[in-house]
């Protein structure tokens, strides 16, 4: 009885620190853990997801990747995109293929949301949201190896959206046998609304179509169920650990604690 009593205590430490462990929130790698840009200096955003837009990309790492491509046959060709929601930002990155000899492009996206489309572009952006029009004329096209972090989300090619956007340049001159660039952009769910006059309380469905890099979209379905998955496997780990029979005249009695 002593050992029944001491074991069932012990599984109920177990699937506490189970349950703990689930609903903690992940802690997202610090820039000196990962790999760093060519140069340029990162900036930290704090946003509401593991995902940082700080011109390091291995936080994608754990992200399902959409393939797009103009019908190549070649892998190598094939560029890459990633795109993900918690309801409050939405996350977009997209990689080229490091055999594209082109700059990437990002100024006539198309993106829909619950059914509903509008054009969305990466513009340089000042502080207060206004497109830097001497940028883009002047070296928006032709940018320096590095992360440049002064980009921000467009929307009806002239809304600014609170966001934040980095492009990552890798060789300006494009070499076939170099690194193909890198852009990661988030942008509020709240202030998209806003722009845009949509009811965005719940977001079921978002796509993003970039046809500069192929005809693919990104999209996203469903809702942040996550940690409230993770707290059912929880209660179904403390359940499987405490589930123990106890005769008691005749009777089974279920001793989960649940």
């Amino acid at each position: 009885m002593k050992h029944q009593k001491r074991n069932t205590l012990i599984s109920y430490f177990l699937g506490f620190v189970s349950m703990i462990s689930i609903l903690s929130p992940s802690i997202p790698v610090s820039a000196a853990e990962r790999t760093s840009p060519v140069n340029g200096e990162a900036s930290m955003l704090e946003l509401s997801s593991d995902i940082q837009i700080d011109g390091y990309y291995d936080d994608w790492n754990s992200y399902p990747v959409t393939n797009l491509t103009y019908t190549s046959n070649n892998a190598e060709s094939i560029h890459k995109g990633q795109i993900y929601t918690d309801g409050e930002m939405i996350y977009v990155h997209f990689a080229m293929n490091d055999l594209y000899t082109n700059q990437i492009q990002m100024q006539q996206m198309s993106i829909t949301i619950n059914g509903e489309s509008h054009a969305i572009g990466l513009y340089p952006v000042f502080a207060d949201g206004s497109i830097d029009w001497n940028f883009f004329n002047n070296e928006m096209h032709s940018l320096s190896e590095g992360s440049h972090f002064n980009f921000g989300i467009i929307v009806d090619y002239t809304k600014y959206c609170s966001s934040q956007g980095v492009i990552t340049i890798y060789d300006s001159t494009h070499q076939s046998t170099t690194k193909g660039d890198e852009v990661e952009f988030a942008f509020s769910v709240a202030d998209f609304a806003r722009v845009t006059g949509m009811n965005l309380s719940q977001v079921s469905s978002v796509t993003i179509v970039n046809p500069n890099i192929g005809p693919q979209g990104l999209s996203w379905m469903g809702t942040s169920t996550g940690p409230w998955l993770g707290v059912f496997a929880a209660f179904l780990l403390c359940g499987a650990g405490l589930y123990s029979y106890k005769k008691k005249k005749g009777k089974t009695v279920c001793l989960t604690g649940l």
